[in-house]
């Protein structure tokens, strides 16, 4: 029977044969541990030794830096001599300016971005960030909701919704 098969298909199903043997003896050769394979009979007995955190020089400096506090960001419609400032409809206002950002140290924050403004029926009005002294009008009198966010030095990051009240005409008046 083997001559014939030989004879008729030739070598190539005895390479296909001992191919198949090969393949199969690799797979389930016993590596220990109840692994069978080349591959863990190769790698599974070697001692990785762990990861040693000591080498990362870092490393407290980082946990100290990311265990501070955020960013605390409050709402403060008052000038640098203590009078209210109010926020009229239909005016342009700096917007930035009625919000007060501090770090952990109690520095001021300097990177504060108004990134949302949103009316009371949900409707986003703000097409575009306001930084800095970028001014910003509101439509009509009412209260609005305003998304704040303040990044601090070490990149400590703090977004805030707050209401703010909008008058139709200017206080103190």
């Amino acid at each position: 029977m083997l001559k014939k098969l030989t004879g008729t298909y030739g070598e190539f199903v005895m390479d296909a044969a001992i191919a198949m043997a090969l393949i199969l003896l690799i797979l389930f050769i016993p590596a220990g541990n109840g692994r069978f394979g080349v591959r863990n009979l190769l790698s599974g007995n070697i001692e990785s030794g762990g990861v040693d955190y000591s080498a990362y020089a870092d490393s407290g400096a980082v946990a100290n830096v990311l265990g501070k506090p955020k960013p605390v960001i409050a709402y403060h419609p008052y000038d640098a001599s203590g009078a209210k400032m109010g926020i009229v409809a239909g005016k342009d206002v700096a917007l930035v300016a009625y919000f007060k950002c501090t770090d952990a140290d109690g520095a001021e924050v300097q990177d504060v971005k108004v990134t949302s403004i949103t009316d009371k029926s949900g409707t986003e009005l703000l097409a575009d960030r306001i930084t800095g002294t970028e001014t910003f009008r509101f439509p009509s009198c009412g209260t609005y909701e305003v998304e704040v966010t303040a990044t601090d030095g070490t990149n400590q990051y703090s977004i805030k919704k707050i209401s703010i009240p909008v008058t139709g005409k200017r206080q103190g008046v």
